[in-house]
């Protein structure tokens, strides 16, 4: 990164949202269509969207394919409710989360990995999340044969490891119905539900049905899952007659997945090694994680600003993540910086594209605090079409850049550096103290993949012949390491 701060290149912001703060109780409907959707809903099945006191304040989201290229959005438990030039849509929410993708207009997506979210039951219940559906559990979404009359045998275990039973015999689990737009099967139960509830607030099957235990109001129950477009469903044959089918919180664990609702907090300390990397390459001005692979469309992390103190009482670090650079001189790069000079600390979110310089983002946009959750996602939609997408997601404050660009797209970076400071010919590393980087994570190939996954490599930063920055050993969780100061 170069400190220079001026405009550089053709971004276009996409978006800028003020503070979104979490409230217990939506203050109003964002919409009297809002509130006319929401009773038609209630009359059909009680918690059909969920009560008003639990749904958060309506809210304008980037849509690029929407008037002003935005769109007002409530969330209520259940699901979201969308309005564009006086159509109201319903998101299709769990398909994203299944997917990975955050939908941001009819054909534009920014990737992210799929949430560690429990699908059904209480939000402490061991799984399956939203990524054991798409990881171990992935044979469920794979398109399935016409199996109607059968009964529903898979059953899912909290890893998403799947295997076969027959002593779900049931009848509501007997395959009535075929969808053929997602070549799934779906079960008596949810098909009686949907016919009931609509194919526009349902919508088809993305997964095949599959039964799971998990904990509702502590008590470990087994359920009949299945993933639609828009919701999940759910059977309980213990339930009370009318109550046995009922939607997953979808619309509140999606809201969890994009804004870091429950996030906002450091990450456990089991995700964080301590064991620095002795195999670490020495640089000059990075130290953290790159890997050089083809293919690169997006790279995403977070991680909490740090803080820096003095000794020195001048130094300068710029925490990112970016593509290209490694090897080459393309680079598309983003993140926070926090300098100190003459003991005054200095912190704010930069983008950069070079050979372009880098230009920062005004703090009214997005804020930058020692202590704030900080999200990147950096993604190549098409060809030289980017988008640089910026989350605090203490203050819930989020913006998004779009650019093109010439990259090599040929490897990926998380690091902590000391940049280029115009009128300092040798700038110090600012004492950090310790970055931990999280959900770091890069797309190649079209596939999400861990910072284990794609064998990222470990860099060290060296000034005057000593190590000032190092990286530790990454978590076990795959996605999470620490860089610590050592100057």
């Amino acid at each position: 990164m170069r400190r220079i701060v001026t405009i550089a290149g053709i971004w276009v912001l996409l978006l800028s949202l003020g503070g979104m703060e979490r409230a217990d109780a939506a203050s109003a409907f964002a919409s009297p269509a809002f509130q006319q959707q929401w009773q038609r809903g209630e009359a059909i099945a009680p918690n059909f969207w969920g009560p008003l006191d639990t749904a958060y304040d309506g809210r304008r989201e980037p849509y690029t394919s929407a008037p002003g290229g935005q769109r007002l959005v409530q969330y209520f438990d259940k699901g979201r409710m969308e309005l564009a030039s006086g159509v109201i849509t319903n998101g299709l929410l769990a398909t994203e989360m299944i997917t990975g993708q955050v939908q941001m207009g009819d054909t534009t997506f920014v990737n992210r990995p799929p949430p560690a979210i429990p699908i059904a039951g209480d939000p402490d219940t061991p799984g399956p999340t939203y990524a054991a559906l798409s990881g171990n559990a992935k044979a469920l979404l794979d398109a399935a044969p016409v199996q109607t009359g059968a009964g529903t045998h898979a059953v899912a275990s909290a890893a998403g490891d799947i295997s076969a039973s027959n002593a779900n015999a049931t009848t509501p689990a007997t395959l009535a119905l075929y969808d053929d737009a997602t070549k799934h099967n779906v079960p008596k139960a949810f098909a009686e539900y949907r016919a009931l509830a609509g194919l526009q607030t349902i919508g088809y099957a993305r997964s095949e049905p599959f039964f799971t235990t998990v904990k509702v109001a502590g008590i470990a129950r087994q359920v009949l899952v299945q993933v639609f477009e828009r919701r999940v469903l759910t059977y309980t044959a213990t339930n009370p007659a009318g109550f046995q089918v009922e939607m997953g919180n979808v619309g509140r664990q999606y809201y969890q997945w994009r804004y870091g609702v429950s996030s906002a907090a450091p990450p456990p300390a089991s995700a964080a090694p301590s064991a620095p990397v002795t195999t670490a390459v020495p640089t000059l001005n990075w130290s953290g994680y790159k890997v050089d692979v083809k293919n690169v469309t997006a790279v995403h992390a977070t991680w909490i600003i740090p803080s820096v103190t003095a000794p020195p009482t001048t130094g300068y670090a710029a925490t990112w993540i970016g593509i290209g650079g490694a090897a080459t001189d393309d680079l598309i790069q983003a993140g926070t910086e926090q300098d100190i000079e003459d003991g005054v600390q200095t912190y704010f979110v930069w983008v950069e594209a070079l050979p372009d310089n880098s230009f920062n983002v005004s703090p009214q946009r997005i804020a930058a605090n020692p202590g704030d959750l900080f999200s990147v996602t950096i993604t190549n939609s098409s060809e030289s079409d980017w988008t640089v997408l910026l989350e605090n997601r203490t203050t819930g404050q989020q913006v998004s850049f779009a650019t093109t660009y010439q990259s090599c797209n040929c490897s990926a970076e998380w690091i902590e550096e000391v940049p280029e400071v115009g009128g300092v010919p040798d700038p110090a590393i600012a004492n950090f103290g310790a970055v931990t980087f999280t959900e770091a994570t890069a797309t190649v190939g079209g596939t999400v993949k861990s910072i284990a996954d794609v064998a990222a490599g470990p860099l060290s930063l060296r000034q005057h012949g000593k190590t000032v920055a190092q990286p530790q050993a990454l978590g076990a969780d795959r996605e999470s390491f620490t860089i610590a100061y050592t100057g």
